[in-house]
Order: structure tokens, then sequence, then C-alpha cells
């Protein structure tokens, strides 16, 4: 499993790697929320690696209904922050992002 600790630094790896990223998301299945489309379904994003996580947590709310304030998201075993760049966590094209329901409290699991 990653840590932020293995990660290349962001403007190292912003110089190794240009341009937009193919992403995915991996909805979960989630029947009892009839108000957002969460059906186990993949999403796809092509997204600058400049881009901050704030801005999949919106295009993930356009396509699912899903307020950004309820995801809570996963790469490689990191949960990552809103405020830091795609490039920040060396997401390559393909790479699958993982949503999930935040709890209230923020409890970890």
């Amino acid at each position: 499993m990653k840590t932020e600790d293995n990660l290349m630094p962001e403007e190292e790896f912003l110089r190794r790697n240009k341009g937009p990223v193919a992403v995915k998301v991996q909805v979960p299945n989630m029947q009892d929320k009839t108000e957002w489309k969460l059906n186990g379904q993949v999403l796809n994003f092509s997204v600058p690696l400049t881009d901050q996580v704030s801005v999949i947590k919106v295009k993930i709310h356009e396509a699912t209904g899903m307020p950004a304030g309820k995801q809570k998201l996963q790469y490689e075993g990191i949960f990552i922050k809103d405020s830091n760049s795609l490039a920040y966590y060396n997401m390559n094209n393909g790479s699958v992002i993982h949503l999930a329901l935040k709890e209230r409290g923020g409890r970890k699991k």
C-alpha cells in the first residue's frame, strides 16, 4: 500500500508527466441512497494533473448527484485531500479512485 511518504514530489512528477490524465472513479453500489446514482458503475474523467481533488468531487457530484461534502475518495490506499492536486498523488492514465460515503463525525474505519 502506498503512503504519502512514497510519492514522488509533485514538481518532479509534473516535469515527467504532461497533459491531462484519464482517471476512473469506482462508485459504490448503495441502493438505499436513491437520491444519488450509486450503482457500482465506473466513471471516467479526463483531468489536468494540476487540478485539485476537489475538481474530481464536482465531476462526481454532476454524474451521481452525491454532494462533494459527502464524498470520501481513496487512491491506492491513501485518503486523498481536496486541496492537493492529482500530480501530488502521482496519478497516471487509468488510475482508479474509490468513492465512499463520508460518515458523520469523520470516524475512520
